[in-house]
């Protein structure tokens, strides 16, 4: 529940400021490259939330390959994450924002709050190579399965943005579910370690993650 609450805080204050900062219309300096390759595929989600950023291009981030190893709180359910791989690489999209828009977008991808962390990467755009931030998972769980909303819009994303046949085809064959229970040993707060006692304290748990639900929605 702290892990959401001070998430949640965070989301709010970048939200506030974001938006008092649009309206004030004020040129803005985008200093910042980032590559997306998962749910930001879509860039429509940074005007949603009021950051300045402009799509560069279609990109492919070096040496890397796709995994769906961030682990959540539901049984077995994970988010995409990319991993070190000489002579693989992974399409996605090369965007330029600014330094108070990435900060808002490391907070909604829970970024420096146990899931994924922010890493300076080669990333190509148009035969031009470019240093940008990638998110990477922290502590990876490869036993990870994407759920199957997750999987129809990469897909979705991945063939408006016309990616390669075989890159769209790896998605398209991946393990997918549509439903997850509630991990009830899951930890939030560390995404490394289990929650301690599982055994004992599973009453509790549950009624805690039930209640975390529940406060999630309304915040």
């Amino acid at each position: 529940m702290i892990a959401v609450l001070k998430q949640r805080a965070h989301k709010h204050l970048f939200k506030k400021l974001t938006k008092m900062r649009k309206n004030q219309g004020k040129e803005v300096e985008l200093t910042e490259f980032y590559f997306g390759y998962g749910a930001n595929l879509n860039t429509d989600r940074f005007a949603k939330n009021n950051m300045f950023a402009e799509e560069v291009g279609n990109a492919f981030l070096k040496d890397h390959e796709l995994g769906f190893t961030l682990g959540t709180e539901y049984q077995e359910k994970g988010y995409a994450g990319v991993e070190p791989k000489a002579g693989d690489k992974v399409p996605g999209v090369l965007v330029r924002m600014d330094k108070l828009s990435l900060k808002y977008l490391d907070v909604l991808e829970w970024c420096g709050f146990g899931a994924y962390e922010r890493k300076l990467l080669d990333v190509e755009c148009d035969n031009q190579s470019y240093k940008a931030w990638v998110y990477t998972v922290k502590y990876p769980d490869h036993n990870r399965i994407p759920s199957t909303l997750y999987i129809q819009n990469m897909v979705k994303a991945a063939k408006e943005r016309n990616f390669p046949k075989e890159y769209i085809e790896s998605l398209e064959s991946r393990e997918h579910r549509a439903k997850f229970e509630i991990d009830h040993s899951f930890s939030l707060r560390t995404y490394k370690q289990s929650r301690k006692f599982v055994k004992e304290l599973y009453p509790i748990y549950k009624l805690h993650d039930q209640i975390r639900d529940v406060v999630c929605g309304l915040i």
